[in-house]
């Protein structure tokens, strides 16, 4: 009867520290998916900030070439 009681205890003791494992790493996971989503859009803003710089280039050397015909 002793020794049930105790396997139920340690076991209990086991699960709940399971659960307490399986939270942090639920977190631990959601830290990373939420730093991968900023530093994509990071670099989104990067690229279209260039994609901008381009466009204008591209503006700009089509006005030389208008300006040179």
């Amino acid at each position: 009867m002793m020794g049930s009681i105790i396997f139920a205890v340690i076991l209990e003791s086991i699960l709940f520290a399971g659960i307490i494992e399986s939270i942090l790493f639920a977190r631990i996971i959601e830290s990373i998916l939420f730093l991968a989503r900023l530093l994509i859009k990071s670099a989104n803003n990067l690229l279209n900030s260039f994609a901008v710089f381009e466009g204008l280039d591209t503006i700009a050397s089509s006005n030389r070439c208008l300006d040179i015909s």
